[in-house]
């Protein structure tokens, strides 16, 4: 299984000081997530990060300070118990992401903040 601490880490390195990061996960999902798991994950930050991969939506509503279409939107689904979601909000032309781990009820919260549940 995988420490939270480490798990942040690993992907702050794939990030290369290139991105500033904010983490909103939940720990106890963290720690469920094993090595295999973690591996996939970090396969796909690796992925997201290349600007030529494209978001699996864009915000149509204010978040936070930015306004709607500066949020791109990228979706890692997986299993544990539980449905579980990994959205990643890539700021358009920044250097900012937001990295929400959560239980699909989590997902589906950040979801309609951004405009994207329907």
């Amino acid at each position: 299984m995988v420490e939270l601490a480490a798990f942040k880490n690993k992907i702050q390195e794939l990030l290369h000081q290139k991105y500033k990061i904010e983490f909103y996960e939940d720990e106890e999902i963290v720690k469920r997530i094993t090595e295999e798991k973690a591996n996939k994950i970090y396969n796909w930050i690796t992925k997201i990060i290349d600007p030529n991969t494209a978001p699996d939506g864009i915000s149509r509503k204010k978040y936070k300070v930015w306004q709607a279409g500066q949020i791109l939107v990228f979706i890692y689904r997986f299993k544990i118990d539980n449905e579980c979601r990994i959205l990643a909000l890539k700021v358009k032309n920044s250097n900012f992401i937001e990295f929400h781990l959560g239980l699909h009820d989590y997902y589906d919260e950040i979801r309609r903040a951004l405009g994207l549940a329907t």
